[in-house]
């Protein structure tokens, strides 16, 4: 619910800074303007407009004084996004086999449990979810959890430390809007947190966003949706 109208329905992403309205939400609710921003996406940065947003309420959680860049909702899929600036007091709790993402309160950790669970914490250096000690084919690699892509991606500094060879073209589109070529690579085993993968199907990018949050040379992993499940 946004300033007591809605419900819209949001993506809970934990790879972006900012929560975001679409721009369908703010001409419905005249959104009072405030400026403008540079919006940095996986492979471009753009200039947005801002707009304030005096509340947010997502299930029991209300979020006061946003300012929130505007999109267009054909490259986000859905009516906006709940960043990070929404998520610092609470966790994100994603169960794939019952396919719900919820939100829970810091306090409230002991009112759940599950069979099994992982905890991923956060490291509000670079305002995002990131884990150092990952190792891809065993090079120690940052790892941002990013619950608002589909696929996971890679450096380039990442791709020369492992030195694979064969690749495929695959072509990805951001949050802006514009499209990115990077090259489908399989990497023989990845590591996080003591959970290994084998065989994964990485795409390797050369991307603003790596380079806005200071690590476009380093070796680091953007992982989407694909193989959080």
């Amino acid at each position: 619910m946004i300033e007591g109208a809605g419900p819209f329905d949001f993506m809970i992403d934990t790879g972006s800074q900012a929560t975001a309205v679409t721009t369908q939400i703010n001409k419905d609710l005249r959104l009072t303007p405030s400026g403008t921003a540079t919006l940095v996406g996986m492979a471009s940065r753009r200039p947005v407009d801002l707009v304030e947003v005096d509340s947010m309420t997502f299930g029991q959680q209300t979020v006061y004084d946003l300012i929130s860049p505007v999109l267009d909702a054909n490259n986000v899929g859905a009516q906006g996004i709940l960043g990070l600036d929404s998520l610092q007091d609470y966790r994100v709790l994603i169960d794939f086999r019952e396919e719900t993402i919820a939100v829970q309160d810091v306090s409230s950790l002991d009112n759940y449990r599950s069979g099994f669970e992982i905890v991923v914490r956060a490291n509000q250096q670079f305002g995002q979810l990131l884990i150092t000690d990952a190792l891809v084919e065993g090079v120690r690699a940052t790892v941002i959890i990013d619950t608002g892509a589909q696929h996971s991606i890679g450096s380039l500094a990442l791709q020369d430390k492992i030195r694979r060879k064969r690749s495929q073209e695959v072509v990805t589109t951001d949050v802006n809007g514009v499209q990115m070529t990077g090259e489908l690579q399989t990497v023989r085993s990845l590591q996080i947190e003591g959970i290994s993968l084998n065989n994964v199907a990485l795409t390797f990018q050369d991307t603003p966003a790596f380079e806005a949050l200071g690590l476009g040379d380093k070796p680091v992993l953007a992982i989407g949706m694909q193989h959080l499940r």
